[in-house]
């Protein structure tokens, strides 16, 4: 008898770390900071300083960071890497794409924001904040594509076992879609709370809840769905 040979499974490397996984990280930051800070301020007539940041007016930058949280949760998923089916590789894409236009957005309504301030009598400054925020989410617009990109070239489409690959592409959309519900939940409880506590949506502390907020439905998501939720984990991998 020939020598028995014995596989040995070694844990693959996620396809969507480094250095994309790092581009989206550093974007999601960049987003981050720049939706906090102010974006235009300027003193008022009545000696007060108004400022606006992008949780304030529209708030595009709210959802341009919103967006690129949704990316960079998506990256870490094994179930959006390993997937095979073109609707879920085009996520990160859109993603990203979604939260660069939603800055483009504001970018584009700064000069109405300008004139609107100075009809108020202030006069209002652009700050770094906006442009911190569009650097980012254009680098998380970046990572979406190329994210995408690595998808379409290293899983090409499976007609094989079709039922299964949907079924867990199914499950990978109802895990992001649990995620997102309790990001949403979450920031809208924050925000509340800090209109409740100070009177006035303009107040600072607004952003802060509605992060806060965010990041515990985030987390409240993840745990129900480690207690719950099906695997996103491809078999076989």
């Amino acid at each position: 008898m020939g020598p028995s040979l014995t596989r040995v499974r070694t844990a693959s490397t996620h396809p969507l770390r480094r250095p994309i996984s790092v581009l989206g990280l550093l974007g999601g930051a960049l987003v981050l900071v720049g939706a906090l800070a102010p974006w235009v301020s300027g003193p008022a007539p009545d000696g007060t300083f108004v400022s606006v940041n992008g949780f304030t007016g529209a708030g595009d930058g709210s959802m341009a960071l919103l967006f690129a949280i949704l990316l960079v949760v998506a990256l870490s998923s094994r179930g959006l890497a390993d997937s095979r089916t073109r609707t879920v590789q085009l996520l990160p894409a859109a993603l990203g794409i979604v939260s660069g236009l939603y800055m483009a957005v504001a970018l584009r309504g700064l000069p109405q924001t300008l004139d609107d301030l100075r009809n108020l009598g202030v006069d209002p400054v652009v700050q770094v904040g906006i442009w911190i925020e569009a650097a980012g989410s254009a680098l998380v617009a970046l990572a979406g594509v190329a994210s995408t990109t690595l998808l379409i070239r290293r899983n090409p489409i499976r007609r094989e076992a079709a039922a299964d690959v949907d079924a867990l592409d199914r499950i990978l959309f109802v895990r992001l879609g649990i995620r997102l519900g309790g990001m949403v939940a979450g920031l809208a409880v924050g925000v509340w709370l800090a209109i409740q506590t100070y009177g006035s949506s303009g107040s600072p502390f607004v952003p802060a809840y509605g992060l806060v907020g965010l990041g515990l439905g985030l987390g409240a998501a993840a745990l129900v769905l480690s207690l719950f939720g099906p695997s996103d984990q491809r078999k076989g991998r």
